[in-house]
């Protein structure tokens, strides 16, 4: 302490006494009464700094204690200073409570906050905090950094709140798990020591994605696809998920259906090279046609990485709709059946199959023909005559159709076709006609009838100069009657007298169902013309 003493007398300075209380003025409790701290000085003077002897120092108590100094010469003068300093005293070290049993989060940044709190009881207070930070637990492994302040001008009885690694400190971390001890001082100098208070998991380097995934060119339905995209993380927090967006625009753009979302989470490992498939509510919002989606993974210290436009997802949920065009009526077992298809979807449609039936009425026993088909008509076999019922299934390029395959036995056919195989019949009532003729008006008694399902088309003659319809052709096939759609015909009726030739005329007729069957009968009768005087 610095505290001088000079005798200008001339016996010169002969001891320094020293009176210690915890109060002021000499008050309070008496710590040590006046008692000898420097003896045999014998000089006229003494200035240097001087400090309590042992024994006095041990007998103070911590807190701050006052001390009167006297001195005396060796005429036994004495000269006396009332609180001439006082002393804080402090021996007890500060305390480090640990609430911090280590920092579970990894993370991308500063942005821990720990729960470490410091107290002093001795009186000085605390002056800082100081943290030594290592690869390896009880300080062992490389130091990241030695013994470095990180809290500062506390003056404070206690520490409590929650702090983080100041920036410096932080930015030295490696990535991984660094072990953080503490060092905490009071104003007196003490110090505590606590290693290993607690861990920090960093990881500030992003995970990867490859991707092997060069676009989904199937049309889908469902969410059936499965995709060769993968995902690492090399900076030791492990991946978390990954999310997907999805546009009809490329190039990441918006709008977005769905926006980020979601797909895989909870994966906690180092990989992740798939494949996988979109999740059910993220297949659900894409929307129909061509879905761009882009991907973002997640680790656990929140870094992430994104890859726009990974792959493709082609979508169409509509159904197509396909008609079966079946002719009216059909004479052989062979014929065409003409369809057609279109789909209210982006796909496309891919193909058809035809069902057919037999059964006129519920319940339908519906039998596909054939395999499938790409163009129209399709060239049908029948498997006997009857009515023959038709439905066209179409196939879009996703996988959708518009109904069940075969037909439901209660679905009616969408066209039918009568298939007639009977040959319709030419009853011939005229025998001849004997009578020489020389002029028109005559009517002759042909009659026509079809015998199956089909009812009657067209009825026609023919006019030739022989029997068997030979020799020259007077008239062609002429038609009696067109579109009879009946059963029968017994209409008589007339031939061509302009047409024919002097001598006999020989007719024939033919008949034909609106099924195309058809018959043919020569010489159903003749003709004799005679016209010149």
């Amino acid at each position: 302490y610095n505290v001088s003493f000079a005798d200008a007398g001339g016996s010169l300075l002969q001891n320094v006494q020293v009176k210690i209380t915890t109060g002021p003025a000499q008050t309070g409790t008496l710590i040590t009464d006046w008692a000898d701290n420097i003896t045999s000085i014998n000089s006229a003077s003494y200035t240097g700094d001087w400090s309590l002897v042992t024994g006095y120092w041990d007998l103070l108590p911590e807190g701050q204690s006052y001390v009167s100094v006297r001195t005396y010469d060796n005429a036994s003068n004495l000269r006396a200073v009332t609180d001439a300093f006082y002393v804080r005293k402090d021996v007890t070290a500060p305390s480090i409570t640990d609430n911090q049993s280590g920092d579970d989060a990894w993370r991308n940044s500063n942005s821990g906050a720990y729960n470490v709190d410091f107290a002093d009881s001795g009186g000085s207070l605390l002056n800082k905090v100081q943290v030594k930070i290592t690869t390896g637990s009880a300080q062992t492994g490389t130091v990241i950094t030695d013994w470095t302040d990180n809290i500062t001008s506390v003056n404070s009885a206690s520490y409590t709140g929650d702090w983080s690694l100041v920036t410096d400190l932080w930015s030295l971390l490696q990535s991984g798990t660094g072990y953080v001890s503490v060092r905490v001082f009071d104003n007196a100098g003490s110090t505590a020591t606590l290693t290993d208070a607690f861990y920090v998991r960093k990881d500030t380097q992003a995970p990867s994605i490859t991707d092997s995934q060069d676009g989904d060119s199937a049309w889908r339905a469902a969410n059936t696809g499965s995709y060769a995209v993968g995902f690492a993380d090399a900076g030791g927090s492990l991946l978390s998920g990954f999310q997907v967006r999805a546009s009809t625009v490329a190039g990441g753009a918006g709008p977005f259906s769905p926006d980020w979302t979601d797909n895989v989470t909870g994966i906690n490992a180092a990989s992740y090279p798939g494949p996988w498939t979109l999740a059910v509510g993220v297949w659900t919002l894409l929307q129909p046609g061509t879905n761009y989606i882009s991907i973002r993974a997640y680790d656990n210290a929140g870094s992430a990485a994104v890859l726009a436009d990974a792959f493709n997802v082609l979508k169409d949920t509509q159904p197509p709709a396909g008609a079966a065009a079946a002719p009216d009526y059909a004479g052989s077992l062979d014929f065409n059946v003409g369809w057609s298809a279109s789909d209210s979807g982006p796909a496309g449609v891919d193909y058809v199959r035809l069902y057919y039936t037999m059964n006129t009425a519920a319940p339908y026993t519906w039998t596909q023909f054939g395999t499938t088909f790409n163009a129209s008509p399709i060239a049908f076999t029948a498997p006997s005559a009857g009515t023959a019922g038709f439905r066209i299934v179409a196939y879009d390029r996703a996988g959708n159709t518009d109904e069940a395959a075969p037909p439901a036995a209660e679905t009616g056919p969408e066209d039918s076709t009568v298939v007639d195989l009977a040959a319709p019949v030419v009853t011939d009532n005229q025998s001849g006609d004997d009578a020489w003729r020389n002029s028109a008006g005559t009517v002759y008694n042909v009659d026509f009838s079809a015998t199956g399902a089909s009812a009657l088309d067209t009825a026609q003659y023919k006019v030739t100069a022989g029997p068997g319809q030979t020799g020259e052709v007077l008239k062609g096939w002429t038609t009696i009657a067109a579109n009879i759609n009946s059963a029968n015909y017994t209409t008589d009726w007339q031939a061509d007298f302009n047409a024919l030739k002097s001598s006999f005329n020989y007719v024939s007729a033919r008949v034909w169902t609106m099924a195309g069957t058809t018959t043919t009968a020569n010489d159903v009768f003749y003709i004799k013309k005679d016209t010149s005087p």
